[in-house]
């Protein structure tokens, strides 16, 4: 968790700074093609790659370390209570096939728990 926390809080100064500067938050397509795997550690291959409606990679406000426990994703939306992001964590179990997720979402800095998913389920089945 000590982990998730430093790159939650880098990223949280990191949003505050593009919402003073920019009035929104910055989306970031996940950190890496495949996750980390079995608690070892993966260097981010996907930091140059950005959503269709962004021209920033994030790295004008924040950089990510050069090994990973977890890939790093953060959505955007606009929802009831205004402009919100959620940062979302993830590792592979490659003994069950399963991905593990954590979830903080901000502004106000709420957790979730660890959750697990089939990554290859058919959603909706």
């Amino acid at each position: 968790m000590t982990a998730i926390n430093q790159y939650a809080d880098a990223i949280f100064a990191a949003q505050a700074a593009r919402l003073a500067a920019k009035s929104s938050y910055l989306q970031r397509q996940t950190t890496h093609t495949a996750p980390p795997a079995d608690g070892g550690t993966l260097a981010p291959d996907n930091l140059a790659t950005t959503p269709t409606d962004e021209s920033e990679t994030g790295s004008e406000y924040f950089t990510f370390p050069n090994q990973m426990h977890t890939c790093v994703t953060v959505n955007v939306s606009n929802g009831p209570q205004g402009l919100e992001f959620e940062c979302v964590f993830e590792f592979d179990w490659t003994a069950t096939g399963m991905r593990q997720r954590y979830v903080i979402a901000g502004p106000d800095r709420v957790d979730t728990d660890w959750s697990e998913y089939d990554p290859n389920a058919t959603p909706f089945s």
